[in-house]
C-alpha cells in the first residue's frame, strides 16, 4: 500500500526512485508478515532483502557505505516498509543508526569489519544505549568504561537491546570514558562479536 504524502508536502523527484523500490520490497514482505511474527523468530531472510535492496545504509554517509540520503527518506520508506511488515521499518532505522555510529565513533578498523555486513544485511548489531535512569538520551549516560591493566571494564546498566540473543547479532554498548588527565569523561561505543555467532 502506497503511502500519500501529497497532503503534507511536495516529495523530491530523486526521493520518488528509492521510495518505489521500499513499496516493491513491501509488496514482497507483506505475504510473510503475519507468519514470521508468529513464529518469533528472527527475519534473517527480511535482512537479507533490505541489503539486497539497498535500504539499509540510506542515512549512512557516502564515505562509509551508505546512501548518504538523509533522515526525511529514511522514514518515508519506513513508512513504506511499516505499512506491511513493520519489523522491516525498524531494521532499517536500526542499521542506520549501528552504522552511523560505528562510522562516526567507532575505531576505523572495526568500522571497516562490520559495516559492509550491516549494510548488506548479513548481520545486525544489538545496540545497548538505552539505560533507566535517562532513556536514549546519550549526554546522561551512567554507564562507564575503566582500564583495569591491560583490558576494559565497563560497568553500569542498560533498560534495553534489540536483537541480543539472535545469531546474526552483534552488541554494542554506549559508555562514558575515564580518560586520566582530562577534565570530563570521552564517549565511546564497544562493540563485541559473539562467538557462536556466524558472519
Amino acid at each position: 500500500m502506497a503511502i500519500n504524502y501529497s497532503a503534507a508536502f511536495e516529495v523530491p523527484p530523486d526521493y520518488e526512485a528509492v521510495l518505489d523500490v521500499a513499496r516493491r520490497v513491501a509488496a514482497k514482505l507483506a505475504p510473510n508478515y503475519v507468519r514470521n511474527d508468529l513464529r518469533g523468530e528472527f527475519p534473517a531472510d527480511v535482512l537479507a532483502t533490505l541489503g539486497e535492496a539497498g535500504l539499509l545504509g540510506l542515512n549512512t554517509p557516502e564515505e562509509a557505505g551508505g546512501e548518504g540520503a538523509g533522515e526525511l527518506l529514511t522514514g518515508m520508506v519506513c513508512e513504506e516498509l511499516a505499512s506491511a511488515d513493520f519489523l522491516s521499518g525498524v531494521l532499517v532505522i536500526q542499521s542506520g543508526t549501528a552504522c552511523k555510529l560505528l562510522h562516526s565513533f567507532g575505531d576505523p578498523a572495526v568500522a571497516a569489519e562490520w559495516l559492509p555486513r550491516i549494510l548488506a544485511g548479513r548481520t545486525t548489531i544489538a545496540l545497548g544505549l538505552t539505560e533507566p535512569q535517562s532513556g536514549s538520551d546519550l549526554a546522561e549516560i551512567t554507564t562507564r568504561a575503566r582500564m583495569d591493566g591491560g583490558d576494559w571494564v565497563i560497568s553500569g546498566q542498560k533498560a534495553s537491546s534489540c536483537w541480543p540473543p539472535h545469531p546474526t547479532a552483534r552488541a554494542c554498548s554506549w559508555s562514558r570514558e575515564d580518560l586520566p588527565g582530562t577534565p570530563s569523561p570521552g564517549s565511546t561505543i564497544w562493540a563485541a562479536g559473539r562467538p557462536d555467532a556466524g558472519s
